[in-house]
């Protein structure tokens, strides 16, 4: 499926560090809601971000994430107008 990063050519320059951000929010808020580290912010977020330069720095995982996050973005936004939709009924 192509994208607009594609088509502009951007895509390969930024998909590292569209990596790189995610892994970082998703491991920092997963930390941070576990509290598997305890309470430290630094802590937190010094792991995270290892876990993602270690994730950014390995070959496989652009191509993987980069294939899985279409899908994943138009199945939450499925889910997003299902809810809606049963809101707005007043289910």
């Amino acid at each position: 499926m192509s994208t607009i990063f594609e088509a502009s050519g951007v895509g390969g320059a930024l998909s590292l560090v569209f990596v790189f951000i995610l892994v970082f929010a998703v491991m920092y808020a997963l930390l941070k809601k576990v509290g598997f580290l305890g309470k430290s912010d630094g802590l937190n977020a010094m792991v995270a971000f290892i876990f993602a330069m270690l994730t950014a720095m390995s070959p496989g995982s652009e191509i993987v994430i980069g294939s899985f996050l279409p899908w994943f973005f138009m199945f939450m936004f499925l889910v997003l107008m299902i809810f809606m939709f049963f809101m707005f009924i007043g289910v």
